[in-house]
């Protein structure tokens, strides 16, 4: 996000499961972008929850 245009994108699908950083932190570090309108893109949570029972 910090790398494109502020109109690049209009909506973020974030993966709430994904390795390293997961979709709460990686919606923490866009909130707190400089780019207001970057900080508050909407984005829907979602994940695949993939486990067996």
């Amino acid at each position: 996000m910090n790398e494109v245009d502020a109109d690049r994108y209009d909506l973020i699908f974030m993966d709430i499961q994904m390795p390293k950083m997961d979709g709460y932190m990686t919606t923490r570090e866009i909130r707190t972008l400089k780019n207001n309108k970057k900080a508050n893109i909407p984005i829907v949570a979602m994940t695949a929850n993939v486990l067996k029972n």
